[in-house]
């Protein structure tokens, strides 16, 4: 700036011009890890959620996936602005009991902390082991035979192997079971028992003298 005459002429003005970056979104996730248990054989756990918020500026655009190598888990949607929820599912088909580990990644475009990531563990359990048979379970099977001198025969057999059970006498409880087993054979073979209920009466007893300790 200048002045004519003037005794303190020209004077400067300092101007200054600041450039800020623009605001930068900022990925904030409700969980940092997820845990799934399910049984064997059993239904899949139920689904997790996780929810996805912007804590920067800016708007955020983000895209969610598993990371390869985990067939066994599910992430919806694939992407979205700003605040959204994941929904993470498992699915057990086909896998044996044993901890398997996957995870999810989550990337926003320019993001100041992409990509992030949620570590996912699936326990996967035994079946339970079935009890074994018992007398009551076989008198149920012989009750529905159709020929009634063998069913009448067969029961009386079973309700003296019970009452030498509730007694305490499992060597007598044992060998009757035995007995059990080669009349029913027998039956099968002459054909007064179907072959396949035969099979199914024996493997039964077999599994009773088995819980009992027979030898």
């Amino acid at each position: 700036m200048t002045g004519t005459g003037a005794t303190n002429t020209p004077q400067t003005i300092a101007v200054q011009l600041t450039v800020t970056p623009a605001p930068q979104p900022t990925i904030s996730l409700s969980r940092t890890s997820l845990s799934f248990t399910a049984t064997s054989g059993g239904a899949n756990p139920a689904n997790q959620a996780v929810s996805i918020s912007n804590s920067g500026g800016g708007t955020l655009n983000w895209t969610a996936s598993v990371v390869p190598g985990a067939s066994w888990l599910g992430v919806v949607p694939g992407s979205g602005t700003d605040a959204g929820t994941l929904t993470v599912s498992a699915n057990i088909t086909g896998l044996a009991p044993n901890t398997y580990n996957g995870s999810i990644q989550v990337t926003g475009t320019g993001a100041t902390n992409t990509p992030q990531t949620i570590p996912v563990q699936l326990i996967v359990t035994p079946a339970p082991t079935p009890p074994p048979p018992t007398i009551s379970d076989l008198i149920s099977l012989v009750s529905g035979l159709p020929d009634g001198g063998v069913r009448l025969f067969l029961l009386a057999r079973l309700h003296n192997i019970q009452a030498l059970i509730d007694r305490g006498s499992t060597r007598a409880a044992c060998s009757n079971l035995d007995a059990f087993v080669k009349d029913v054979q027998l039956l099968g073979k002459i054909g007064r028992i179907d072959p396949a209920t035969a099979e199914e009466l024996i493997h039964a007893a077999r599994a009773i003298q088995a819980s009992l300790g027979c030898r």
